[in-house]
């Protein structure tokens, strides 16, 4: 077997490291343990097409990804790789992110941990920009925006987020970085254009609303119904433009005992209502605004 033994070979080695360094600004943590019957929760069944999204879109020298995500694994990635961007997708439960143990357990961590662990592995190379995907995390994104005031958090303000909805979005958001990593590091407003370039990717295919709104009056939520994305700077919040109902139509299906309640498969709009545009080539187009 060849070694790495030579003086020549190991400082090569060493400006791969740290060409590798400073490249490597999106760092990725996947979060998907199995749990218990009585969370309630189901397993992430995208997070595998996530991966692969992220893996397809950007060069290896950029990323770097997680996964199976410890809090060890977050502590010594964000250390190592001093990312710009972050992104997490887990579960959350209770205002908590759902992350592993070493035995591949769920570890549960509430938002004021959460927080501080990020902000004492990133202090002195703050991110530009962090992305949770998962349910219920505005309490989180709170936290990281008062401790990282000049970060931008993404996240999704609705309740509830279907996983392939959640897969889809970042497919978007990946796709639209990768085309502009290899020119420059990105600046805040380059994220907040790729959010913009998501949800206006998302709202082709799904209605932007919490299902929430249906599930509490014991409604099915229609089938495009998928969450709300938003952001936040420094805890001012921003949100897109709610393009569903906000509470459920005399048409909509009422939920019976029986009834599963998870979000249906996807499916693909046909057209739209009030609000929209056309373009050029004459798709029919929701206007966004946050």
């Amino acid at each position: 077997m060849e070694t790495w033994d030579s003086e020549e070979q190991l400082l090569m080695l060493k400006k791969c490291n740290e060409l590798i360094g400073k490249f490597r600004k999106v760092v990725c943590f996947y979060s998907n343990p199995k749990l218990p019957i009585t969370s309630g929760l189901h397993s992430l069944n995208a997070l595998t097409r996530e991966m692969r999204n992220v893996i397809h879109s950007l060069s290896a020298v950029h990323y770097h990804l997680e996964p199976a995500t410890t809090e060890t694994n977050i502590k010594e990635a964000l250390q190592r790789y001093k990312p710009d961007f972050i992104a997490f997708s887990a579960h959350t439960l209770h205002n908590q992110m759902v992350l592993e143990n070493e035995n591949g357990k769920p570890e549960f961590v509430d938002a004021r941990t959460f927080t501080e662990m990020i902000v004492k592995s990133t202090v002195n190379n703050p991110p530009t920009c962090i992305l949770l995907l998962a349910c219920d995390t505005l309490r989180i994104a709170e936290a990281l925006s008062v401790a990282l005031p000049n970060t931008c958090i993404m996240f999704w303000i609705s309740v509830k987020v279907e996983d392939v909805a959640a897969q889809f979005f970042t497919r978007s958001f990946f796709e639209f970085i990768s085309t502009i990593l290899d020119e420059k590091r990105l600046s805040l407003s380059d994220y907040i254009d790729c959010l913009k370039y998501s949800v206006d990717k998302f709202s082709e295919r799904f209605e932007i609303q919490d299902p929430e709104e249906f599930l509490k009056h014991r409604v099915m939520p229609p089938d495009i119904v998928r969450g709300i994305p938003a952001y936040m700077i420094n805890g001012v919040l921003k949100k897109a433009m709610i393009t569903s109902p906000s509470t459920p139509s005399k048409n909509t299906k009422n939920i019976d005992d029986s009834s599963e309640v998870d979000p249906p498969p996807l499916l693909v709009r046909e057209g739209s209502s009030g609000g929209d545009r056309t373009d050029k080539s004459g798709n029919r187009r929701k206007k966004l605004i946050f």
